[in-house]
C-alpha cells in the first residue's frame, strides 16, 4: 500500500483565507477525484498593501494521496497508519489497453466515463470474466472498487462489476419509465 502526503495550494486574490482554501481542497478533489479529502494545513502567506493595493493570499494544505488511508491520525491522536478506505462506484464504457501500457500496473481494462476515463485492475477472477466479456462488447457496467497509486498512475481496484440496470436494483433503486 502506497499513502503519501501531496501539497495543495489554493490562491486568492481577494485576500479570502476561506477562498483560498477552498480552491486548495478543490485542487485535491480534482487530483483525486473524490469527494472526501483529509488534509492538514500546512502554511498560509500573502500579500498585503502597496501602490496598487495587492491582497494576495495563498493557503497550503497537505492531503492524503493514495489508498484513502488516513495519514495525519485519528480522534484518539493515534498514528493515521489505518486503512479507512473509501469506495468509488462508476459506470461507464470498458474497453481493453491495446499496444504498450505506459504505467505497467497490470490495470489491462478502462472505464470510459463522460467526465474521463479510469484504469481498471482486479484480482478477482468473477470479476476479471466480466470485465473481459464487457470490453470485448464494448459494453456499460457499473464498477465499485478502491482507487490505488503507484508512481505516475492510478487505477481503481475493482471488486464488483455488474450491467448498471442490475446494480440500480440490487441497490434498491428504481430505473427510469
Amino acid at each position: 500500500m502506497s499513502i503519501t502526503a501531496q501539497s495543495f495550494t489554493g490562491v486568492s486574490e481577494r485576500g479570502d483565507i476561506n477562498e483560498a482554501l477552498n480552491n486548495a481542497i478543490a485542487l485535491v478533489k480534482e487530483h483525486l477525484t473524490t469527494d472526501l479529502v483529509s488534509w492538514k494545513l500546512k502554511e498560509i502567506s500573502g500579500t498585503n498593501g502597496g501602490f496598487i493595493l495587492v491582497t494576495h493570499l495563498a493557503v497550503k494544505i497537505e492531503a492524503v494521496v493514495g489508498s484513502g488511508a488516513n495519514l495525519f491520525g485519528d480522534a484518539n491522536g493515534t498514528s493515521g497508519q489505518g486503512a479507512a478506505e473509501v469506495p468509488v462506484f462508476l459506470s461507464g464504457r470498458i474497453s481493453g489497453f491495446e499496444g504498450v501500457d505506459f504505467c505497467q500496473d497490470g490495470a489491462v481494462f478502462r472505464l470510459n466515463t463522460f467526465a474521463r476515463e479510469y484504469r481498471l485492475k482486479t484480482g478477482n477472477e468473477e470479476v476479471e470474466g466480466i470485465l473481459q466479456v464487457a470490453s470485448k462488447q464494448g459494453s456499460a457496467l457499473a464498477i465499485a472498487g478502491y482507487k490505488r497509486f503507484e508512481s505516475e498512475c492510478q487505477y481503481i481496484e475493482v471488486y464488483y462489476a455488474g450491467p448498471v440496470d442490475d446494480t440500480i436494483r440490487l441497490l434498491g433503486g428504481e430505473l427510469p419509465k
